[in-house]
């Protein structure tokens, strides 16, 4: 790869975490954080709605997956952090942010569970789900963690 290369992906990259960082409400502030141009962005991704998802996608590849000792409020803080992180760019990712929750889901549980408590809990923890009690119920971050684990332990039992 030579220089001119590396550079496209470094600054593709520094997009991406300044989107991360700082939402998508002012490209300009995007472009400030990224040390770049609208013009680049706009050249490097087409549009907002592509930037969006690419954002979404790549902070979905960062998120933490493994399992703690705790299984159940490990799987609750792997679920939230790309919510609390990514907000409303995984509005655009509905199907990667589904697999992402059914690996979640495997990893921490494995074959343990019946299929319909893997759908109960897929819906308990989903992006829709947590949006509710943020948005509608008034829950902080930590409030709606903590309601999350109370409904995946008591499905699990």
């Amino acid at each position: 790869m030579d220089g001119r290369h590396r550079r496209r992906e470094r600054t593709h990259q520094a997009v991406l975490q300044a989107v991360i960082a700082n939402g998508l409400e002012d490209i300009e502030v995007v472009a400030r954080a990224a040390d770049t141009s609208k013009r680049t962005i706009f050249r490097l991704f087409g549009d907002m709605e592509a930037l969006r998802r690419a954002a979404a996608r790549s902070g979905l590849a960062t998120a933490p997956m493994k399992s703690g000792r705790e299984r159940i409020p490990s799987f609750v803080i792997c679920c939230t952090e790309p919510y609390i992180r990514l907000g409303a760019l995984l509005d655009s990712v509905g199907p990667d942010l589904a697999d992402r929750q059914a690996s979640l889901i495997e990893v921490h549980f494995g074959t343990d569970l019946y299929p319909l408590q893997v759908h109960a809990i897929a819906v308990l923890t989903s992006w829709p789900a947590w949006r509710s009690l943020i948005a509608d119920r008034g829950c902080s971050e930590a409030t709606a963690r903590r309601v999350l684990e109370i409904g995946v332990k008591r499905l699990v039992r």
